[in-house]
């Protein structure tokens, strides 16, 4: 779920996005921090980023 053009919680809540944890098994987001606080806990954040040589990702936890 890409969450980029999002601007609030709330057009988040309108267009159903909640749903999408209901399902269960594995929800990816990308710009999760569009959600806040309001990101359901437990997550795991996945961070990529582009270096001069290369690639580097960091992984943590968060609220196990």
């Amino acid at each position: 779920m890409d969450l980029y053009r999002l601007s609030s919680v709330e057009e988040f809540e309108m267009i159903g996005g909640w749903e999408y944890f209901l399902r269960g098994g594995v929800c990816v987001i990308e710009w999760a921090d569009r959600l806040g606080s309001s990101l359901p806990r437990p997550y795991w954040k996945i961070e990529l980023f582009w270096k001069t040589k290369g690639r580097s990702v960091t992984v943590e936890k968060e609220g196990f």
